[in-house]
């Protein structure tokens, strides 16, 4: 019964933390995972962004499609986003 009251706990923590990532229906539900990264990291590189996506071809196009919108999201988002440009490509930082 105890682990049973733990593993409750737990799930509702996840569920908890999984509630607190969700972005406006205007944003696209592949991009949520990465947004929450920023969220929660504070950046984001291209690199890291595409592999996510789907590597390679799918993830270089997702990630040229996320470079495009970030702006247009920003009044949906939570937070500020700044985009870097870096010697290894783009970088988003939450500010």
């Amino acid at each position: 019964m105890v682990l049973q009251a733990i593993n409750r706990i737990r799930y509702n923590q996840k569920k908890t933390s999984l509630e607190q990532t969700l972005y406006s229906e205007n944003i696209p539900s592949e991009f949520h995972a990465a947004l929450a990264h920023l969220e929660k990291h504070g950046s984001l590189t291209e690199k890291f962004l595409v592999n996510p996506l789907g590597g390679d071809t799918l993830g270089a196009r997702k990630g040229r499609r996320f470079a495009n919108k970030i702006s247009e999201w920003l009044k949906d988002l939570p937070f500020d986003v700044q985009v870097e440009m870096t010697a290894e490509g783009k970088a988003y930082r939450k500010i």
